[in-house]
């Protein structure tokens, strides 16, 4: 009997087995286990309590609505793959594309509207609504049902302000189009305007004057002025002598040693430079640097100044060593003399064990730094070639010495084979003597296969004879380290193929014939065949059934069969389960059998006439409207299943008068489809004369056509102050509305 600890053993093994080969039957491609589902003893016995979890086994967690929604309304085929994991392959995209498929940015598994956080939606956007904007009805910008890409700057909407602006004239003086720069979007009105200087030329200090016009005079074009100091201080640039800016060729750019304040004095600081003074440089005369009064392209690598340093340096000599020109990798600006240099730090070799106390001469032979190889080989040559026990060059060992050596002392090595080779030593492998595997002093190259060994151990094998059954050469699969005999094999946890019911007790040989192991086939039919062609009820091949046995039959037993019409791709439900096979399985036909509602159902489409089918071009997705449970009534909800839910007014309407000679496909949505004559009846205000907008939804709502519920506040223009109270025909003469100027 198995222990404890060998049962769990196994059933990791079986577990890993089965996971890590990927399922391929009519559920398709997937990972999940079998086991998770169902029961050995039956294929159609499902476990009461499903091992699967949806929402740690699938990239798909299921939250909200989608908790409760059952598993056939979105795996319409068991195929489970084919089912995407996108909102827009379930949901109908009534935005048209223009938010692509991020409907999960808008609404949520628990409930798909959410109106009162639309408005904190908007504030996600590129265009968060503030001040006056956050008053605004949406279809003020969005009338034409454009969500995305419209313009965020102000000349989008306001352009014609600008260039109708006189005082100042916006365009003669190229002001900005960005009319935050001066005017509020907090303020009702356009006026007035806040204007401030631009942050990038702020107007303070001794720039802090009221008359634009002394720099910009005779400018029409405020843009083109010049925000360098250079451009209004050239005068005092040439006219400086103590220093001579001109001679010097100093900098033009002036706030490097003059302020905003005044001119003089001048203070500069040559930490805001790109050398900055410390150490011994901070008392050092500028002269010494900035020979012959040049200031401008002075080189600041400290080789520059210090190169008689650098070549008079004899211990180490600098010149002969190949050192490195950059000086603070060793020296400081305090001092040149002692060097800070840290070999543990600035090179690429730490000393560690005997090599901190060898003398550098040792290593950097001849006084040559540059291009010391850091390899233990490039010095422990020597000692490599000279061991013998084990030979190192006859055994090829590694010319990495560290792998068996410290820094410490050669001897005694390190060397651990299991940790520092591919192969670790276990069972009798551990007391094996190395000449043993290691024939003639020979190491690289070892092979780590126990066929690579224990071939003749193969070859010698009779029962079953390895050879003749052309078992692996991966000896492990049966055999341990500890001893050869008796071998682990387990066909459950070893094969692709464990043996359940009836085939427990079958003999090896009535599958392996011949002794052949190797390519045995694992499919039912391979052994069965003469079963599924001797069935008549019902007849296997004429029906062309699947070669796939194990969709109705189980290994306990060929008889009974075990089919669940509920687990292929159309299970039954409603008035199917109780119709007889021979309707839809005409002459014994099940292979390929259709499962779309028309194939069966084309008559009573083609005879319904309430209304009629044919006609209005009705969708052949016969589940849309109808159940299987019966073909009437029908389950048609028109708010649901269009795209134009029927509110107001709209609800009691006769569907023929939108719907007109039984056309149903391709009926407007849009208000003015039906409401044209209307629109063209209105006298007060005439609606055709005034070129009112054709979207009815901006005055009138779905309840009535009147009263009309118009706001011009909606408009670009509200009506404030006295114009609350002017009639309309004082601005809207002969009746025109379109076009009216806001000015």
């Amino acid at each position: 009997m198995l222990s404890k600890i060998s049962v769990l053993t196994v059933l990791i093994v079986i577990a890993a087995v089965s996971f890590s080969v990927a399922q391929d039957h009519h559920h398709g491609k997937i990972d999940i286990k079998c086991e998770e589902c169902h029961h050995t003893e039956g294929w159609d016995k499902l476990k009461p309590v499903l091992d699967f979890n949806h929402d740690k086994q699938t990239e798909y967690p299921l939250e909200g609505r989608h908790e409760t929604v059952g598993c056939t309304d979105c795996h319409t085929s068991l195929v489970f793959t084919e089912t995407g994991s996108e909102c827009i392959s379930c949901h109908d995209d009534i935005h048209e594309g223009q938010f692509a498929d991020a409907c999960s940015e808008c609404h949520n598994p628990s409930t798909w509207q959410n109106e009162a956080d639309m408005t904190l939606r908007h504030a996600q956007t590129r265009y968060p609504l503030v001040g006056v904007h956050d008053n605004l009805d949406c279809q003020a910008c969005h009338a034409s049902g454009q969500y995305v890409n419209l313009p965020l700057d102000c000349d989008g909407c306001h352009v014609q302000r600008y260039l109708n602006t006189t005082n100042p004239d916006h365009t003669a003086a190229a002001f900005p189009t960005d009319c935050s720069q001066c005017h509020s979007i907090n303020h009702l009105g356009w006026l007035p305007a806040t204007y401030e200087h631009s942050q990038e030329f702020p107007l303070v200090s001794g720039h802090r004057i009221s008359d634009c016009s002394a720099c910009h005079e005779g400018q029409s074009n405020y843009s083109d002025s010049q925000t360098e100091c250079f451009a209004c201080h050239e005068d005092n640039y040439n006219e400086s002598t103590n220093p001579n800016h001109v001679a010097a060729n100093l900098s033009q750019t002036c706030e490097d040693c003059h302020t905003i304040i005044a001119w003089k004095p001048a203070e500069f600081d040559h930490n805001l430079s790109d050398f900055q003074l410390t150490g011994a440089h901070v008392t050092v005369d500028c002269a010494e640097c900035h020979t012959n009064g040049q200031y401008t392209g002075i080189a600041s690598d400290c080789y520059s100044c210090h190169q008689a340093d650098y070549a008079s340096a004899d211990d180490p000599d600098h010149e002969a060593g190949q050192f490195s020109n950059s000086c603070e990798e060793c020296h400081t600006t305090t001092v040149w003399n002692p060097s800070t240099f840290n070999h543990d730090e600035q090179t690429n070799f730490q000393l560690t064990g005997a090599h901190i106390t060898v003398n550098c001469q040792e290593c950097h032979i001849g006084g040559q730094f540059a291009g010391t190889s850091t390899e233990c080989f490039g010095c422990h040559e020597d000692s490599y070639n000279e061991t013998t026990d084990p030979d190192h060059e006859a055994g090829q060992f590694s010319h990495s010495c560290e792998e068996c050596h410290t820094t410490t002392v050669w001897n005694p090595s390190t060397f651990n084979h299991d940790e520092q080779t591919n192969f670790q030593l276990t069972g009798a492998h551990v007391t094996v003597n190395c000449q043993e595997c290691h024939i003639d002093g020979q190491f690289a190259g070892t092979s780590t296969e126990c066929f690579g060994c224990h071939e003749d151990d193969y070859n010698e094998t009779t029962d079953p004879d390895h050879e003749a059954g052309q078992l692996s050469h991966n000896c492990e699969e049966c055999h341990t380290t500890t001893v050869w005999n008796p071998s682990t094999f387990d066909h459950d946890v070893q094969t692709d193929f464990p043996l359940t019911g009836a085939h427990i007790t079958v003999n090896c040989q009535e599958c392996h014939v011949d002794g052949q192991f190797d390519g045995t086939t694992t499919e039912c039919f391979g052994c069965h065949e003469d079963d599924y062609e001797a069935v008549e009820d019902p007849d296997h091949v004429a029906g062309q059934f699947n070669t796939n046995c194990l969709i109705c039959h189980t290994t306990a037993t060929w008889i009974p069969s075990t089919l669940n019409h509920d687990e292929t791709n159309f299970p039954l439900t409603g008035a199917h389960v109780t119709v007889n096979c021979e309707e839809c399985h005409v002459d014994g036909q099940y292979a390929g059998t259709p499962t779309e509602c028309f194939a069966c159902h084309e008559d009573d489409y083609n005879e319904t006439t309430d209304p009629d089918h044919e006609t209005g071009q009705f969708s052949h997705s016969c589940e849309e409207c109808h159940t299987t449970t019966v073909w009437n009534p029908s389950t048609f909800n028109h708010n649901e299943q269009t795209d134009f839910p029927l509110e107001g007014a709209h609800v009691a309407v006769d569907c023929q008068e939108c719907h007109i000679d039984g056309q149903f496909d391709g009926t407007s949505t849009e208000c003015f489809g039906c409401h044209e004559d209307d629109y063209e009846g209105v006298d007060d205000p005439s609606h055709v004369e005034g070129q009112f907008d054709h979207d009815c939804t901006t005055c009138h709502s779905n309840e009535a056509w009147t009263p009309a519920t118009f706001d011009h506040d909606n408009t670009d223009f509200p009506l404030v102050g006295a114009h609350v109270n002017v009639s309309c025909q004082e601005c809207h003469a002969d009746g025109q509305f379109e076009g009216t100027t806001t000015e």
